[in-house]
Formats: structure tokens, sequence, C-alpha cells
């Protein structure tokens, strides 16, 4: 999976990020990756939708440990440069995740959890 060069959006206030479950091991790589890319100063907000079941930080490989702290570190740095910025969950159930491999975000209270809306496109084809 090849990141986004979000570089020349100087506008961009947001970031959705959608992923399956299974796939969290791998994830941290694209995230980190595309993260660096954004220069816009109005970005403050990236948001994860984790779909699927089961507890999520179980299924992250302590190979990719590393690579997730890696991504907090990089979504802290983020939100210094923009005091509103703050990583949106759409998922319950993921504290242990954020706790576990975003700790730095999670501490500094950036973390909002949201209910899916109603016309989530993912719960109409019984992904979620």
């Amino acid at each position: 999976m090849n990141p986004l060069d979000l570089g020349r959006n100087v506008v961009l206030e947001s970031v959705e990020f959608t992923i399956v479950t299974a796939d969290l091991s791998l994830a941290h790589r694209w995230i980190y990756q595309t993260l660096q890319t954004i220069t816009s100063p109005l970005f403050n907000e990236f948001v994860i939708w984790i779909l699927g079941w089961g507890a999520p930080w179980s299924l992250v490989s302590d190979d990719a440990y590393d690579g997730w702290m890696a991504v907090d570190a990089l979504l802290v740095a983020l939100a210094k440069r923009n005091p509103d910025f703050r990583v949106a969950f759409r998922r319950h159930g993921s504290c242990s995740f954020i706790a576990s491999y975003l700790p730095l975000v999670w501490s500094k209270g950036l973390v909002q959890f949201r209910c899916p809306r109603a016309e989530n496109q993912f719960e109409k084809l019984g992904i979620v």
C-alpha cells in the first residue's frame, strides 16, 4: 500500500482512515508515511475507523509495536503544531488498543470516540 502525498493540500483539515482489524499490524507504515506529508497548518483531525470484530490490540504483532510508537510520536508532534488537534476513533472497545499502541496520544487527552453514523456504507455491506 503506497502512502498518500498530502503535501500540496494546504487547506487540509481532516483525514479519515478505514481499516479492518486483521490489517492493524501493517497499517502503521502507511499511516506514518502519509501523515508525514501533511503540511497544512489547518490539519486538526485524524479519524480512524476500525472495522470488523474482535479485540484489535490482540491482532497487532510484536514487530509492529515500534511502528505504532512512531505513529504515536508523530501524532503528538502534529498536536503541538495545532492545539485543536485530535485523534478520533469510530469504534467502541478500542481503549486497550489506544492505551497500548498510542500511549502518548492517549495520555495527552487527544482521543475522541464517535459512534458510527447511521448511514455508514460499511454497515450496509455487512463489514462492520
